[in-house]
């Protein structure tokens, strides 16, 4: 049903659907991999959204708001050259990069100690991140499952890295995010992505929604609701993805401004 509803409002071609996603280990700039996650809505986009060119609606942001890619007629994705979409991003430079990476593995490391914890760091170009290692399964011999991080020791190391980050007067957009087993620390952020692709895509700040499920201060969507940005979208906060669908339904029947006080996007 998710599926059905994605690929019709991008016929509508009233609403741009953007999917975001947490720096998954080893994803990078790698098209194929994301692909993979969006096998069965890419098959669907194959048969119904080619012909009418409505695929072309589709992006894919991620790392937060690192890598871009696109649909192509094929229904395959593949990476949006940086001079198309790079200038819209605000550039850091390599040693702010390590600087917040370096402060990220340092808190992670005394959590590791604090705590006792089973994990590893694992350090990529633009993100670092706490995950759990694999132990023996206490059920199944010869198993073996991954070791469990309390929600409360996450919730920690996202207070001490971010109180870090604070704490050295870094202003480069960053988002520190507890994925609920793990912990991902990324240079830039949802709020980034969203206003890189409203300035390439042309759309207006009013007539976007960003649909998310992570809006605490530890959450990865929590960026978009922050002062800083003053008002990057119009946002709904779901829990699951019967809400989503709920939410999609909704839009396929209502005009979003109509979701917007005036207040909200006057002079936006």
């Amino acid at each position: 049903m998710g599926i059905i509803l994605i690929s019709y409002l991008l016929k509508q071609n009233k609403i741009l659907i953007l999917y975001f996603f947490q720096n998954i280990i080893s994803y990078n700039n790698d098209a194929e991999k994301y692909q993979k996650r969006l096998e069965n809505l890419l098959k669907y986009f194959s048969k119904h959204n080619i012909k009418d060119g409505s695929y072309k609606n589709f992006y894919v942001m991620g790392g937060e708001s690192n890598y871009l890619f696109k649909c192509n007629e094929e229904a395959t994705l593949y990476s949006v050259p940086e001079n198309e979409w790079r200038h819209y991003k605000k550039f850091v430079d390599y040693d702010t990069v390590q600087e917040i990476l370096n402060i990220s593995e340092k808190c992670l490391e005394k959590v590791i100690k604090d705590f006792g914890l089973c994990a590893q760091i694992q350090r990529k170009e633009k993100s670092i991140g706490l995950v759990p290692n694999k132990i023996p399964s206490l059920n199944i011999k010869n198993e073996q499952k991954n070791y469990m991080i309390k929600y409360e020791v996450l919730e920690e190391a996202v207070i001490r890295i971010k109180k870090e980050i604070i704490k050295n007067k870094i202003t480069a957009p960053y988002c520190a995010f507890n994925g609920g087993q793990d912990l991902w620390v990324d240079v830039g952020n949802k709020a980034e992505g969203l206003l890189i692709l409203q300035k390439l895509l042309k759309i207006q700040k009013k007539k976007c929604c960003h649909i998310g499920d992570q809006f605490l201060h530890s959450g990865n969507d929590f960026p978009t609701r922050l002062d800083l940005y003053i008002f990057c979208s119009l946002t709904l906060w779901v829990s699951n993805p019967q809400e989503t669908k709920a939410c999609l339904k909704s839009i396929m029947h209502l005009n979003i401004k109509s979701f917007i006080p005036e207040v909200l996007y006057e002079n936006q």
